[in-house]
């Protein structure tokens, strides 16, 4: 495991750090956003935060055209970031655990961007711990955050950790919220026992070639739910050297 202590905050961008979180969000975001809660997808809450940390941050310069189209994009090292309509999903079933103060654990952060939309969410007193196996993409989700939300990192808010998280990150634990980023065959119960009761899981269960999304719960017993959220097609929850491969 290593935990990445060193953030630092370009003077350019600490000079101007009120004044970019204060510019008018894009036309084309709203339009998105406006589009999912007219569905009733999102609530003013998950809106907010969807605006506050901007996708176009967190997608490569080549896709850079089409920032918010709602599909999935590349970003290197065979991973993508998800599609804005399933990040408004991740949110809004996940909005109840993400309160001011929470502790939350995004494995297999990619873009970074869900670790972003927690962080904003959990604020000041929150944390968010973002896991990945490879130091190059850890870089690539600080890099992304830095753009629009330094915030989050100059304060601590998200602390980045690059480390296998296919069995969680227990010495950080419990927490309310676990994001996991990556398809797996079944939830592992090492992750399930660093769940807070009243806690919650986003998971895509299922084989390589198709899953579902399955949102957990835990009670104040100990007892697991489970709920089927939709069908999806993640990439798998593996090791560095499959990854790289593209297996």
């Amino acid at each position: 495991m290593e935990i990445d202590e060193q953030i630092l905050i370009p003077s350019h961008l600490s000079k101007h750090l009120l004044l970019d979180q204060a510019k008018e969000p894009s036309a084309q975001l709203k339009t998105l956003l406006n589009h999912f809660k007219q569905r009733r997808t999102i609530s003013d809450r998950v809106y907010d935060v969807m605006i506050k940390v901007d996708r176009k941050n967190f997608v490569n310069d080549e896709t850079f055209h089409s920032p918010y189209a709602d599909m999935p994009r590349p970003i290197g090292f065979n991973t993508t970031i998800s599609a804005p309509g399933v990040h408004a999903e991740t949110l809004q079933k996940l909005i109840e655990g993400l309160r001011p103060g929470a502790v939350a654990l995004d494995i297999g952060t990619g873009s970074g961007y869900v670790a972003a939309c927690f962080a904003e969410l959990v604020g000041k007193e929150g944390k968010v711990y973002m896991v990945d196996h490879l130091q190059q993409i850890i870089d690539l989700a600080k890099n992304n955050i830095m753009k629009g939300n330094p915030i989050l990192l100059k304060q601590k808010r998200i602390i980045p950790v690059m480390q296998d998280g296919r069995k969680g990150l227990p010495q950080y634990g419990p927490y309310d919220v676990i994001h996991i980023g990556g398809a797996i065959p079944s939830l592992p119960q090492e992750i399930v026992q660093q769940l807070k009761p009243k806690g919650m899981i986003w998971a895509p269960v299922g084989p390589k070639e198709a899953q579902s999304i399955i949102i957990y719960k835990k009670d104040e017993q100990g007892n697991l739910s489970e709920e089927e959220i939709m069908d999806v097609r993640y990439g798998s929850l593996c090791s560095v050297e499959e990854q790289l491969s593209g297996d």
